[in-house]
């Protein structure tokens, strides 16, 4: 397993040697100390992207999917084991989205996926609102809904707000519809970095606002 908060060490060594080596005190031809240590700033941010960004993500696709998964079977088999299974898998999912956390720049931040993924509170008078109102609880439905009522606090208050006997047939609803989604936007966030074919322009000129790590 890698260790992301060395590696952020690393890529800040890196960052530094790179300041320090980008003046100039280069040979003839242009072939200087800068040169080497801006070939080290790419190294490491290249690998950084791919061995912690992009691994990461996939970590949490792939658990957002389990989480999907054992949703739908606590749906399909309302008992006590499948709800325990269900929260297992949500524990798990919470693992690399946690890890994730220390780079909150990039697509996580620009394209809304950290707010629709983790927004807290979860708003539970409007959530019950909705749990009341007669609109189909779709995968859809719930994903065009204020953050605070979805993502995974969201799933997190239905599998454990709730006695399983009290459950009812549109919890589920609403438990599968917002498990869908997280694991939807859990593809598109993997996505959006696995389709950079330039991570080190994208990380050197993230303007300092978005870059939160």
């Amino acid at each position: 397993m890698f260790n992301g908060r060395n590696l952020l060490s690393v890529l800040f060594v890196a960052l530094l040697l790179a300041g320090c080596g980008g003046g100039s005190g280069g040979t003839e031809g242009g072939q200087g100390s800068g040169d080497g240590s801006s070939n080290l700033t790419a190294t490491a941010i290249n690998n950084y992207v791919d061995d912690v960004v992009i691994a990461t993500y996939a970590d949490l696709r792939q658990k957002a999917t389990a989480l999907r998964v054992a949703v739908e079977r606590f749906q399909s088999g309302r008992t006590q084991a499948n709800l325990d299974a269900a929260k297992a898998a949500w524990i798990a999912s919470r693992i690399p989205w946690e890890q994730s956390e220390a780079w909150l720049f990039g697509p996580v931040d620009t394209s809304g996926y950290d707010p629709a993924l983790d927004t807290w509170p979860v708003n539970r008078t409007d959530l019950d609102g909705v749990l009341s109102s007669g609109a189909v609880l779709t995968e859809e439905y719930i994903s065009g809904l204020d953050a605070s009522l979805k993502g995974f606090h969201t799933v997190e208050y239905l599998l454990w707000g709730f006695e399983l006997n009290r459950l009812q047939d549109r919890h589920f609803s609403y438990l599968t519809g917002t498990a869908r989604d997280i694991e939807s936007t859990a593809i598109d966030l993997h996505g959006s970095w696995t389709a950079v074919t330039t991570p080190v322009r994208v990380l050197l000129e993230m303007p300092d606002s978005s870059a939160r790590a």
